[in-house]
């Protein structure tokens, strides 16, 4: 965000940005730790998910 209001952005714009970046950095920090750490334990990536089911199923 601090990058964002030296570039001459609003608040708004400001957090918007920021917000980007610490999305980004996140999901960078999770592949390195699935790439380094997650084979080893037989880990996936992302997880079974949520099972869909319509009304008559449940």
């Amino acid at each position: 965000m601090e990058v964002a209001r030296a570039a001459g952005h609003d608040d708004k714009a400001a957090l918007k940005l920021g917000n980007a970046a610490n999305r980004a950095k996140a999901r960078e920090l999770q592949d390195h730790y699935y790439e380094h750490v997650s084979p080893a334990c037989g880990l996936t990536r992302t997880g079974p998910k949520r099972e869909r089911l319509s009304r008559q199923q449940w």
